[in-house]
């Protein structure tokens, strides 16, 4: 059960301890069975965050947001394990391994099998605002997941993955790696929960998802924190020829919480569905930042992200797709709809696009309005509790994501923590 959420439960005046060298050192040489170019990729992550400037207050990417309550000060850095367990992994899919799928921990694929993971210098973050967060997630992270599939192989049954926060005043920084060769398909379900009611503290989930040729890859994440707590969703996907990915995240928890995805259509005939759900409540912040990227000749990308702000909850959407030059015939759509039913509700939108080829298809649109009073009555008079219509409401407004999935299965799992997010 999510505690009220109090607005924020940072300090901005703390001093900044990720940048202190020995804490570094120390995390450094408590992993010094890693590979090399695992440990030169955190060391340069580090030396990047240390010479981080901060966003200064007209920086487009933080625009309407107040950065005060994403803040990291008064949290502590990681500093070695802390005897909790930390992801639980459960996978339906029979002979994972004779079809040499790869499926685990992110430490153990490391310790393991660090041939998979050879690549992850090479995939960047989304580069939308946080750039300092995901530099810390590449410097302390070693909690996650990763998973790599074969070419040609499929799998029919969902992955399902629950990360769990840190103990009170504390940061964790997830990793999750989802590689599919060349004609592979698979489905990757996260789920992000606290196991205390009442502690404030930070989850960071870093994901790079790569979809190659014929590739078709599909990744839910369903954020549940208690609302005390603060998450960092960061995410970025490449897209292959002809592959597809499609990815829904689903926003109930946390008193606050950024999320970046950065969606590149690479090579030719690449598409990618983005899809986003919140539904806030008491004071939570929602703060949204998109990038569909373009590269390739024929791709396909559609965006929808949804809101439904009760109370004085608040969500910020700034999203763009740019196409290059090189990517004639991209079809590309945004779409961002806030739905307010609270007059102390609150909702920007800013749409862009920028566009340098010269035959696309390419649109964006946002909506911000209140609920329907005429529906409302309706139902009321009906003798449904005010609550409960808000609910059917909600459910009514946010469907047509749920429809956009494209399976029923997941759909309903997404409507059964919707509803238990209304119960609360």
């Amino acid at each position: 059960m999510n505690a009220p959420d109090n607005g924020s439960s940072v300090n901005a005046d703390a001093i900044d301890s990720f940048a202190d060298e020995s804490l570094f050192r120390a995390f450094a040489e408590d992993r010094s069975w890693e590979p090399g170019w695992m440990a030169d990729l955190r060391k340069e992550s580090w030396k990047r965050y240390r010479s981080y400037r901060p966003p200064v207050h007209k920086d487009e990417r933080w625009r309407f947001s107040p950065q005060a309550r994403l803040s990291l000060s008064a949290f502590a850095p990681p500093s070695g394990p802390d005897g909790e367990t930390t992801t639980v992994i459960n996978s339906s899919e029979e002979n994972l391994k004779e079809k040499g799928v790869t499926l685990g921990l992110f430490d153990k694929v490391l310790l393991k099998n660090p041939t998979v993971l050879e690549g992850l210098s090479d995939l960047k973050g989304p580069d939308l605002g946080a750039d300092n967060v995901h530099l810390l997630a590449q410097s302390f992270s070693g909690n996650g997941i990763v998973l790599h599939v074969p070419k040609g192989v499929i799998l029919e049954k969902p992955i399902i993955v629950t990360h769990l926060a840190p103990p009170a005043g504390r940061i964790r920084f997830y990793r999750t790696i989802m590689i599919l060769e060349k004609g592979a398909k698979a489905t990757l379900l996260e789920t992000f929960i606290s196991p205390r009611d009442r502690d404030a503290s930070v989850v960071c989930s870093a994901a790079n998802i790569v979809a190659k040729s014929n590739a078709k890859a599909t990744r839910i994440l369903i954020q549940d924190l208690n609302r005390n707590s603060s998450f960092y969703q960061l995410d970025t996907k490449r897209a292959c020829r002809d592959a597809g990915i499609r990815c829904c995240s689903l926003h109930l928890g946390s008193a606050q919480s950024r999320f970046e995805n950065l969606a590149i259509a690479a090579e030719e005939g690449a598409g990618i569905d983005l899809l986003g759900l919140s539904v806030g409540k008491g004071t939570q912040l929602f703060d949204q930042r998109t990038k569909q990227l373009h590269l390739a000749p024929n791709g396909r990308s559609d965006l929808l992200y949804k809101n439904a702000l009760l109370d004085q909850s608040k969500a910020v959407f700034s999203g763009i797709i740019k196409v290059e030059e090189q990517a004639q015939q991209t079809d590309a759509y945004q779409t961002n709809r806030n739905l307010l039913l609270s007059p102390q509700a609150e909702a920007d939108s800013l749409p862009g696009l920028e566009i340098l080829a010269n035959e696309v298809k390419c649109s964006h649109g946002s909506t911000i309005g209140e609920i329907d009073q005429e529906q409302l009555f309706y139902l009321l008079s009906r003798g449904i509790s005010k609550a409960s219509a808000e609910e059917l409401l909600v459910k009514g407004f946010l469907d047509e994501v749920f429809e956009r999935l494209k399976n029923e299965e997941l759909a309903d799992l997404l409507r059964e923590h919707l509803k238990e997010n209304f119960s609360r």
